[in-house]
């Protein structure tokens, strides 16, 4: 699908996105925090679930349509006890409050997905001229595979390949996440515009 110059630019682009969204988190938690890319694989649709930890592990997941230049689907995953940690700690840091009603924690998740992901569409503006702009945070919590099957009939999406950037968040309010790419019509058009 992608060629390594592309690639190499697009890991590029994906370390200045995460660096602002860490700026963004941190301001919104109160405290530092730093969000690494650890990695960015093309992997076929059901080898990504082994790096969540297999088909049946539970995930919390925030996923988004784009539209513009480059049409997909991406999503955040995180373990359904990560998440949670969260999203407690979010709330806690910006309102003050332990307890947390579900409804709470949804919108919580949801404005956490919408920083990640309004981060990447700017540094894909300002780096390669890509606009793109993502549709409002779903939320789903069930097993990894369970959501995918969603998202496939949903949006009558077939795929053969993800791609997936491993992340590491260093600070103490912020767990590990995963987030995935369903690639979509111009998605090889875009990965051209990035390349140096």
């Amino acid at each position: 699908m992608a060629k390594m110059p592309q690639l190499a630019a697009l890991r590029r682009i994906a370390q200045e996105a995460f660096r602002e969204a860490a700026h963004s988190i941190s301001t919104f938690v109160g405290s530092d925090v730093k969000l690494k890319l650890i990695s960015l694989e093309i992997l076929p649709p059901l080898q990504y679930l082994e790096v969540i930890g297999g088909q049946d592990s539970i995930v919390a997941a925030a996923y988004s349509t784009s539209k513009g230049e480059w049409s997909g689907i991406m999503l955040i995953m995180m373990p359904l006890e990560y998440a949670s940690k969260t999203v407690s700690s979010l709330v806690k840091s910006f309102l003050g409050q332990s307890e947390i009603s579900e409804e709470l924690a949804v919108e919580t998740f949801k404005e956490f997905a919408n920083i990640i992901f309004g981060s990447i569409a700017t540094v894909l503006y300002n780096k390669a001229g890509i606009k793109i702009m993502f549709s409002p945070p779903e939320i789903a919590v069930d097993s990894a595979v369970a959501i995918m099957e969603s998202i496939a009939v949903t949006y009558s999406t077939q795929f053969d390949e993800l791609l997936l950037f491993r992340a590491e968040i260093e600070g103490e309010k912020i767990h590990d996440m995963t987030l995935l790419v369903i690639p979509g019509q111009g998605f090889v058009d875009m990965l051209h515009g990035a390349e140096p």
